[in-house]
C-alpha cells in the first residue's frame, strides 16, 4: 500500500505501475522457485539440512554457471537467465535426472 501511493505522489503513469508490479512478481516467483529447489533437493539429500549447506550449494552453482558461461563467451548473459542456470544446476546436481525438471519451459 506504501509503495502504491508513494508512486502515486510520484505521478507514476498506469503503465509504470503495472511495470513494477510486474517486476515485483517476478522476483517472488524467484525466490518461490529457489526455495521450492532447495527444499525439495533437501528432502533427497539430508546433508543440505545441515545449517549453512544450502548457501554453499547456491554459491557452488552460482559458481560452476559462471564458469560456464565464461568458457563459452556468454559474459554478458542476461540476469533472469544466470539465475534459471543456477536453479537448474542446484537440481541437476542435488536431485539428478530421474525427476524432470519442473521448470523446463526455457529449453
Amino acid at each position: 500500500a506504501n509503495a502504491a501511493v508513494r508512486e502515486r505522489r510520484r505521478r507514476s503513469t498506469p503503465v509504470d505501475l503495472e511495470r513494477i508490479d510486474v517486476l515485483k512478481a517476478l522476483t517472488a516467483a524467484e525466490y518461490s522457485r529457489r526455495q521450492f529447489i532447495l527444499n525439495f533437493a533437501a528432502s533427497r539429500d539430508t546433508q543440505l539440512l545441515v545449517p549453512g549447506q544450502k548457501s554453499a550449494a547456491v554459491k557452488a552453482a552460482e559458481e560452476w554457471v559462471a564458469t560456464c558461461f565464461a568458457q563459452n563467451d556468454m559474459a554478458t548473459a542476461n540476469n533472469d537467465y544466470f539465475k534459471y542456470m543456477v536453479d537448474a544446476r542446484l537440481w541437476a546436481t542435488h536431485v539428478g535426472n530421474d525427476v524432470e525438471f519442473p521448470f523446463s519451459f526455457m529449453r
